[in-house]
């Protein structure tokens, strides 16, 4: 569990190291591309955070969690993660870039979205035993 709480913070920094180092406004002016990354912004986000939160509701995802045991509820929990680490940095990215609100409303709820994903012994207790 230890080795999921550092994945987790780690997530969290790099956010905010992205977020306060990115050169600021490198789209600004090409409207076109602006509409396609915060298009591309927003429906990667909304996929990414709803499959992410269901990923271990499935019946599939459960059972190769029982067989495997750890190990697998360990790799789903990173998959999970990374889940919502990819839309996070990239809404981070085009926001940064564009400097529109929009992808920044998207890493907004991206990061509410990661304080349901915290890694708990308890959550992993009731998979193993289903």
């Amino acid at each position: 569990m230890k080795k999921l709480w550092i994945e987790y913070i780690a997530v969290w920094l790099i956010a905010i190291v992205m977020f306060f180092t990115l050169p600021q406004g490198a789209l600004v002016g090409d409207y076109t591309l602006m509409y396609v990354a915060e298009y591309l912004c927003i429906a990667l986000t909304l996929f990414f955070i709803y499959f992410s939160l269901r990923l271990f509701a499935s019946e599939g995802v459960k059972n190769r969690i029982k067989q495997g045991g750890e190990p697998a509820f360990v790799r789903f929990w990173e998959i999970r993660l990374a889940m919502l680490a990819l839309p996070l940095f990239l809404s981070l990215g085009v926001y940064a870039a564009t400097v529109e609100s929009t992808c920044g409303f998207c890493a907004l709820i991206t990061l509410f979205a990661l304080f349901f994903v915290t890694p708990s012994a308890k959550e992993k207790d009731a998979l193993l035993k289903e």
